[in-house]
């Protein structure tokens, strides 16, 4: 099986993605990634929602990142086409965009959280930014074949007609963060350490 990892996500900030991808190929599953990182923190995505006059700066860094997905998943069509689409974390809207360059392939969106939710967890709640965040998540899940979430209490706040959609995956780390330890824990004996 072939997965192509596709997407804006940046595997360095938000792990997420990479412990799906190190999951699937220890279990055989060959992925390779089409990624052109967005440079946004979650803090600044919350932030362009307080500040809408940056919303144009945002829409442009998006749109840049998807010429070049565009032209970078080319090499996956005809008999390069995978099985499967991982559409990575914060991926809203990068999953419209798998859904029109990969029209009979099946999209997996990492759905780990909702726009709505998060703005209203930072204080960016209601009026029109809820509407259209609310619309984008709509969009995003209806958009991916199968929508990932990390508990069940997410899963539930999945649109009831797409919940049969999600699964559960939940939340875990790479491998290099349980072998990144300290040099004095890692010279004691296993027993001693814990």
């Amino acid at each position: 099986m072939r997965v192509l990892s596709f997407g804006t996500y940046d595997a360095e900030v938000h792990p997420r993605i990479r412990v799906l991808i190190e999951g699937l190929r220890t279990n055989g599953v060959h992925v390779v990634e089409c990624n052109a990182p967005l440079g946004l923190s979650t803090a600044r995505r919350v932030d362009t929602l307080k500040k809408p006059w940056l919303v144009p700066a945002m829409m442009a860094r998006i749109v840049s990142r998807w010429v070049r997905l565009t032209r970078d998943a080319r090499r996956y069509r005809g008999r390069h086409r995978p099985d499967a689409v991982l559409v990575g974390y914060m991926g809203h809207f990068d999953v419209l965009l798998a859904r029109l360059l990969f029209p009979r392939v099946p999209i997996f969106l990492d759905h780990l959280i909702s726009g709505a939710t998060t703005a209203a967890d930072r204080g960016v709640d209601g009026g029109l930014r809820s509407v259209v965040l609310r619309q984008l998540d709509q969009a995003a899940v209806r958009a991916a074949d199968v929508v990932i979430v990390d508990t069940e209490e997410h899963r539930s706040l999945v649109p009831e007609d797409r919940r049969d959609a999600a699964v559960v995956v939940p939340v875990g780390a790479p491998r290099t963060w349980f072998a990144a330890r300290p040099a004095d824990l890692a010279a004691r004996p296993a027993d001693a350490a814990a």
